[in-house]
């Protein structure tokens, strides 16, 4: 599973086509510097499954906003904020329902209870930071703003006994999850 334009990322480790690819909403309907930026990292790219949390809008607009910029893929789903309030629920025990752009959680860490509520056991997060500015697609060093509510989710379902892990060692530290030996 690929999270907005971590994409990239996968490719360098040979894997051209996600099965899965998350991506916020704004990145194919915004029009904020940040979702142009993304729509021009992901021209031409594909997923197998799209998935849009949060997404209001109609599919259509969604469709629509994904040829803007050549985005293909074989399924789409765009989840609305309840939604994802249960799937969090669901797997943290926390209640969540955002109540501004500053309170919610990212996009990343939706993505981690996305993987387990799905079924998929062990979830080993890669590329994923608390504590770091910026993303490794981006080299501008972009604020992350949701960092407290994601430490905050992350620490609940280490405490459930969920079977989520990091991959390396300074995500394991920040974020409580444990350092994934496999």
């Amino acid at each position: 599973m690929t999270v907005n334009a971590s994409q990239l990322l996968a490719e360098t480790f040979g894997l051209p086509v996600p099965d899965i690819a998350l991506i916020r909403r704004g990145i194919l309907v915004g029009v904020g510097e940040q979702d142009f930026y993304k729509r021009d990292l992901l021209k031409g790219r594909q997923a197998k499954h799209l998935i849009i949390p949060v997404g209001q809008d109609v599919e259509d607009k969604l469709k629509a906003g994904c040829c803007t910029f050549n985005y293909r893929y074989d399924t789409l789903q765009a989840l609305t904020k309840w939604q994802l309030a249960n799937i969090v629920w669901r797997l943290s025990g926390k209640y969540h329902v955002s109540r501004g752009w500053h309170r919610k959680i990212s996009t990343g860490a939706f993505a981690i209870i996305l993987a387990r509520f799905a079924g998929f056991a062990p979830v080993v997060v890669s590329g994923f930071s608390l504590s770091q500015a910026g993303h490794g697609y981006d080299t501008r060093n972009a604020f992350r703003y949701h960092a407290d509510e994601d430490a905050d989710l992350l620490r609940r379902v280490v405490g459930r006994g969920e079977p989520i892990y990091a991959e390396d060692r300074d995500f394991a530290a920040e974020s409580g999850l444990p350092l994934w030996q496999g």
